[in-house]
């Protein structure tokens, strides 16, 4: 997982989110999405750097998480069919 895009991806989501522009901040949030795919750290031996990246990562998701999109959820429960199946 490369921290330091996700990070830009997310900063770049969140000021289209507060623009109002929702489909850049939705392409924005599933490319973040895409690299945070696997377990971060999973190739590194245990220890103090891979906890580092663990940590890092769980706080990448959670922001990720955070920026809100008007109409985000709706369009997130279609495109992974949330709401086909309901």
């Amino acid at each position: 997982m490369d921290l330091s895009a996700a990070e830009d991806g997310i900063d770049h989501a969140a000021a289209a989110a507060r623009r109002g522009d929702a489909a850049p901040a939705l392409a924005l949030l599933d490319r973040v999405t895409a690299l945070m795919r696997g377990v971060p750290g999973d190739d590194l031996p245990d220890g103090p750097v891979r906890d580092a990246l663990r940590a890092s990562a769980f706080r990448m998701r959670k922001r990720a998480e955070a920026v809100h999109v008007d109409g985000a959820m709706a369009a997130r429960q279609v495109r992974g069919g949330i709401a086909a199946a309901a």
